[in-house]
């Protein structure tokens, strides 16, 4: 057992417990996803812990202040980043002229989800896309619980099996 803190949103969420799987999405991109589920140490008076899955949206993204493809309320990067530089490790979106002003310079953040499971089925059905009446895996779930199925063999059976109506 290992003591973890993950956030949701901006609150934070501290337990005890062992990683199960960790997946990331980055292949030399501005912006991808990284996956993790923790199974937690029980409660006292039960018998099995929590499962917790934690999503986290990375960016090294920099704005204009004028730019219209940003997310609205982007940190100016010096405040967000203090003693960084943007030509180390941050890329510039197409906004972003040759010669700016570096103080006016935005940086998209980090953005954090993160939820408490009672059950496997509930972390499958968390990592499910839904769109109307259909749902499916991304592929970055599948490969989540490919791995967390090797260290938790109860997953198997939530995610390899589907049953149609």
């Amino acid at each position: 057992m290992q003591q973890y803190q993950v956030r949701d949103g901006l609150k934070l969420l501290r337990f005890n417990g062992v990683l199960l799987g960790h997946v990331s999405s980055q292949q030399d991109q501005p912006r991808w996803t990284e996956m993790s589920v923790y199974k937690t140490k029980p409660l006292p008076g039960h018998v099995n812990g929590l499962y917790v899955l934690e999503k986290v949206g990375r960016s090294v993204l920099t704005h204009v202040p004028e730019c219209k493809e940003m997310f609205p309320n982007l940190p100016r990067f010096q405040a967000a980043h203090p003693g960084d530089d943007p030509d180390i490790g941050y890329e510039y979106h197409d906004c972003v002229p040759d010669e700016y002003d570096f103080p006016s310079l935005l940086v998209e953040e980090d953005r954090y989800w993160a939820t408490q499971c009672n059950t496997s089925e509930a972390v499958v059905e968390a990592l499910y896309r839904r769109r109307g009446n259909s749902q499916h895996l991304p592929r970055i779930s599948l490969d989540l619980l490919e791995i967390v199925e090797r260290a938790d063999p109860t997953f198997g059976d939530m995610w390899r099996v589907e049953y149609i109506a």
